[in-house]
């Protein structure tokens, strides 16, 4: 079978038949395979060679400007024969955009000087940057115009009209893909940029443009004249000529487009061959993405566009992990991995307008190696004044924070520091109709939406930037129904305030092992606690949820009520409203419990892995395992927490083993229930940047394989004292209550035998954010392959893994673990994936709730259409 990325031509693409109902479809499949294939194609009958968009909307126009591409490639030559004082006047220098004039010879490209002179434009009328904006929000803002008649109207009026003409390629593009139209619009940058460029004859082999990918977006508009030179790569390492086609313009994928859908449609490298006996110009293009893109929010939705692509099976595990800058774990967002690129290209405008983000430490081979400095910047978003006035006035009880007030900086404070995030307004609700209110205004206002509970998330999931989050502190009621033996706890309690109230009345329920997390986010995600070899998840004890849909309703969602949407809270409720309360089972615990810290020398940790392994199974007993550095010793330690919901003599036999190996401290007894959510609030503290990366394994863990993961620990830890506090937390649950309930009974998929652990990160330089969740990355995967190992796969491939889980409907990660972007598995909601989205049509078909592992929502009406348009290309 030949490789699909294989070809020896440009394909075509007639964009009026895309146009036209009755060539369209046969057109879609023509540009399907142009996307999957190549990468590349000529776009003809734009109508920008025959008369400008605007005359083709508006029959009868009298626009003069006949030919857009024609005319601006006649005006090309008389810009670039503009004084070099005029051209210098708008040196890129002058422009933190990167937007001007360069002299010929001033750009690089794959370590190479590029022969060719050119003007970067973009999008007018951009928003300047203002103090507390990102550093990287500098990218976008007002451009430089030679002094010259026409060279403004020119390029305006062409960066309006291929703005528009990309927006609608883009949404035949998605519908070539079997989507949804408008499926890539919220990636949309504000900002497009257009350049002019001049390649004067030159030497044979010059280089023109060394060989690349497109990196600032989308999609790439070429105009190129007759002199070409443009060549592509294919993926026999030939060059493939694209000789110039009269009127067409040449597009190709941007490395964006190639994240954004997972690899499955890939960029493709290219280069200009500067030309020998005459000159060369060109017009490109650029679509912009938005700089405020994150990488987890980027890699989060490519997994979910690339599960609705109709690729092979084969092409999609071969997309996995592309190297792309926008993939790069060290980067924040795309805006900061584009002023990256834009640096290494013009290391003069880095160094006069980024010094403090820049160190230029090396200069070989006359190419500038940066190293950006990450950093950690609060920028200052505001949401129309007017509008908040009517959000206000429209409230009841609820109290309406914004930036600038006295204690917003309290409002937005988080358990982790990373976590935090400049929101708009903070509504802070004490009853349900407040809630409806703020949805619906954020809603009718295009606002982004966040909710906080427990404000526990690491990822920063109860946090919006520059949006509206509504925050569920003065919603934190607990009641105990002692008759019923249930629990009812409102949406902002925290599991101490359960614990507690649970404790006075004899009761316990199933919840967290840290007590300041919050009930609705760990519930929402599944629920595992202490008491879960008993009694399972929370969501299995869960009786009934209030919540708050994104049309406004207040339903209560239960066994007998909305029914669907009870099923889908249990297990995904992040996707569907904002949970006002939960009731819960309660169990009669008035005995205390057997538990409290054992310490071992690192010496011990293959012995105390062993004992737990050996250890016969018991619903009553769990154990938790941490490797922690205490502050007098400089390595870290073995730290065990035992439980035992059960006599002092059964919880002594049950764990003889370990408690034979001498540990050298030890605190363990009998303890009130209430106390075992506390034993881990130490190293658990507010304040400081942390990271969750969740793990699994098979057990019985391997030690040879924990000694391995511990003294890769240890070594990083003595290397970066930044991570002194960091921990690496392994859980010993007896799954088998959990995996009595059926795999659909609820929309928890994580019902297997595999156990649960977090890699979690602590420090406190921001500079060091983006390498410290790399190295987290890359521990983590660690597991990934140690779990492939353990299920029998010879290969270390991670698509395999994939396609093993898909095979067996199991999902080994645990989602309360799981990173928004770092899901250890591409579907991380199994074989219920597909009933979620459709009921995420139901009640959220504008993604309203989108922070926690969003859902696309899809109708089951779409199945039977997607079905039909399901197309094999090899």
């Amino acid at each position: 079978m030949a490789d699909v990325f294989s070809f020896s031509s440009i394909p075509v693409v007639d964009f009026s038949r895309l146009q036209n109902p009755e060539t369209k479809d046969e057109a879609l499949a023509e540009l399907r395979q142009a996307i999957f294939v190549v990468g590349f194609l000529y776009l003809t009958n734009t109508g920008l060679e025959v008369g400008s968009l605007r005359t083709m909307i508006t029959p009868g126009s009298t626009d003069s400007r006949q030919n857009l591409i024609r005319d601006t490639h006649e005006k090309l030559p008389g810009y670039f024969a503009l004084s070099d004082e005029l051209k210098e006047e708008c040196n890129m220098i002058n422009s933190p955009c990167f937007l001007g004039y360069t002299r010929l010879g001033a750009e690089t490209t794959a370590a190479r000087t590029d022969l060719r002179e050119q003007f970067d434009f973009g999008t007018p009328g951009m928003k300047s940057w203002k103090e507390g904006d990102p550093f990287w929000q500098r990218l976008e803002g007002d451009g430089q115009y030679p002094r010259h008649p026409d060279i403004k109207q020119t390029v305006d009026e062409y960066i309006s009209q291929l703005s528009r003409l990309a927006v609608e390629f883009v949404h035949y593009v998605a519908e070539s893909l079997s989507l949804r139209p408008t499926t890539f619009d919220s990636f949309k940058g504000g900002m497009d940029r257009l350049k002019f460029v001049k390649y004067p004859a030159s030497p044979p082999d010059s280089q023109g443009v060394g060989p690349h990918k497109d990196s600032t977006g989308l999609f790439t508009f070429l105009s190129q004249d007759d002199a070409g030179g443009l060549q592509v790569l294919n993926k026999n390492g030939e060059w493939i000529d694209a000789p110039p086609i009269p009127g067409s313009l040449v597009v190709n994928i941007q490395q964006g487009f190639e994240a954004i859908t997972g690899g499955v449609c890939p960029a493709t490298t290219h280069r200009v061959i500067s030309p020998t006996n005459r000159t060369r110009y060109s017009i490109p293009f650029f679509q912009g993405v938005r700089l405020d893109l994150t990488l987890d929010r980027l890699k989060e939705s490519a997994a979910h566009i690339v599960k609705q692509i109709p690729a092979s099976d084969d092409r999609k595990k071969r997309a996995v992990d592309v190297p792309s800058e926008f993939l790069s774990p060290l980067y924040s967002c795309f805006g900061e991995a584009y002023l990256r690129n834009r640096i290494l290209s013009h290391p003069d405008v880095g160094r006069r307008w980024y010094p403090e983000f820049v160190d230029y430490n090396l200069d070989y081979n006359q190419h500038h190696q940066v190293q950006m400095a990450s950093t950690f910047s609060k920028p200052a978003k505001t949401i129309d004044p007017l509008a908040l006035d009517g959000l206000r006035v429209c409230l009841k009880t609820a109290g309406l924070y914004t930036p600038g007030m006295h204690g917003f900086d309290r409002v937005l404070r988080r358990w982790s520091d990373t976590a935090i995030k400049q929101a708009g307004a903070v509504v802070m609700p004490s009853e349900a109709a407040d809630v409806s209110t703020a949805l619906l205004w954020a809603q009718e206002h295009g606002i982004d939406v966040a909710v906080k509970g427990g404000g526990h998330s690491a990822a920063g999931t109860s946090s919006s930037d520059g949006g509206l989050v509504i925050d569920l502190c003065r919603m934190r009621k607990v009641t105990v129904d002692v008759e019923n033996k249930t629990i009812t706890a409102q949406g902002g309690a925290i599991w101490e305030e359960v614990d507690l109230e649970a404790h006075a009345h004899g009761l316990a329920a199933v919840g967290g092992t840290v007590n300041h997390t919050g009930v609705g986010g760990l519930t929402l995600g599944g629920g595992y606690g202490w008491l879960s070899g008993q009694y399972g998840l929370a969501i299995d004890n869960l009786l009934s949820v209030t919540v708050v849909l994104a049309d406004g309703r207040v339903v209560t969602a239960s066994a007998t009520e909305n029914e669907d949407l009870f099923w889908a809270l249990r297990g995904a409720g992040h996707n569907f409203g904002v949970a006002l309360d939960f009731t819960f089972r309660a169990y009669e615990q008035n005995e205390p419990v057997f538990s409290g810290i054992l310490a071992f020398e690192p010496l011990y940790l293959e012995c105390v892995v062993e004992a737990l392994n050996n250890a016969k199974p018991d619903s009553r007993a769990a154990a938790m395992v941490i490797f922690l550095k205490p502050t007098d010793k400089p390595w870290p330690v073995i730290h065990v927490i035992p439980f035992f919901n059960g006599p002092y003599d059964e919880a002594v036999g049950h764990f003889r083993d370990l408690l034979n190996l001498h540990p050298t401290g030890d605190s363990v007894g009998m303890v009130p229930y209430k106390k075992m959510n506390t034993l881990q609030n130490p190293m658990s503290t507010y304040g400081d940047r942390k990271t969750f990366k969740g793990v699994f394994y098979q057990p019985p863990l391997d030690t040879h394989f924990a000694r391995t993961i511990y003294d890769e620990f240890a070594c990083k830890i003595a290397r970066d004292p930044d991570l002194d506090e960091s921990a690496v937390i392994l859980e010993f649950h007896d799954m088998r209550k959990v995996c009595e309930v059926p795999q659909t009974a609820t929309a928890f998929a994580s019902r297997n035998t595999i156990r649960n652990g977090i890699l979690y990160l602590r420090w406190k330089n921001a500079r060091k954010d983006a390498e410290h969740k790399a190295w987290g990355d890359e521990l983590q995967a660690r597991w990934t392959a140690q779990l492939h190992k353990q299920n029998g796969e010879k290969e270390k491939v991670d698509e395999k893994m994939d396609e093993k889980m898909d095979e067996d409907n199991e999902v080994p990660q645990y989602l309360n673990y799981a990173e928004p972007g770092n899901s250890a598995v591409p579907n991380i909601y199994g074989i219920n994936l597909r009933k979620l989205q459709g009921l995420k049509a139901k009640y959220d078909p504008n993604n309203v709730f989108n922070k926690m592992q969003p859902i696309e929502p899809v109708p089951f009406e779409a199945d039977a259409e997607n079905e039909k348009q399901l197309i094999d290309l090899d």
